[in-house]
């Protein structure tokens, strides 16, 4: 019973710091400098600390995130890392004994600063993800399940296996330029909801034509 007021004490929090549009599900939720845009699914157990997150991204159960910056309409899996941090490999030991007080061995801790990983717009990770710290992973890209991925991913690339490598493309160079070129996840969601029909199609030449002539008539309004 003491656990489910807590919780119910936690959610009334998130919805007072981050927002109505900022959705809590579950349980043991640990937010630690975080900054959403607006509307976002975190679920239970995920652990954020110095991200910022955008417009629309979901956070799957158990996923730890730290010095991140995440786009827009991206959607994490359960269970991945991101941000994953570093030991020091040009010293004697990687131990944390050098530089973790609890240890015993120094009176203070020191912070080895973690390179900045940039994830795009419109990204899908799979369940079991680790992205290292200082990766960059480019708008519409697709993660596998299980993927380790070390180094930068470009825009609507599919990466999967230890080591992550490319798989395949979503789509063709034109038809990525094209996507790059609308940005419609900047668009208005009023604006999005007139596309739903479009959005819900495959994506071949028809359809996005079709999407940039709309799109255009609206800007021409």
């Amino acid at each position: 019973m003491i656990k489910k007021i807590t919780n119910r004490i936690r959610r009334y929090f998130y919805k007072i710091k981050y927002g109505k549009r900022v959705i809590v599900y579950g349980k043991d939720v640990d937010l630690k400098n975080v900054e959403f845009e607006d509307a976002a699914f975190v679920s239970h157990n995920a652990e954020m600390l110095n991200c910022r997150i955008g417009n629309h991204t979901s956070i799957g159960r158990y996923t730890k995130i730290r010095d991140a910056e995440i786009g827009k309409y991206c959607s994490i899996s359960w269970d991945c890392t991101i941000g994953a941090p570093t030991h020091p490999f040009n010293t004697i030991t990687s131990s944390a004994v050098t530089y973790r007080r609890e240890y015993g061995i120094v009176n203070k801790d020191i912070d080895f600063k973690q390179k900045k990983t940039v994830i795009g717009n419109d990204v899908w990770i799979g369940c079991g993800v680790t992205i290292i710290s200082g990766v960059h992973i480019d708008d519409g890209a697709v993660i596998g399940a299980g993927a380790v991925v070390t180094q930068d991913v470009c825009a609507y690339d599919i990466v999967a296996g230890i080591p992550a490598k490319k798989i395949g493309c979503r789509f063709d160079n034109d038809m990525v330029r094209r996507l790059k070129s609308i940005s419609w996840w900047n668009w208005s969601e009023d604006i999005q909801k007139k596309f739903i029909d479009l959005f819900s199609r495959d994506l071949d030449e028809n359809t996005m034509a079709e999407i940039e002539i709309r799109y255009e008539r609206l800007l021409t309004k």
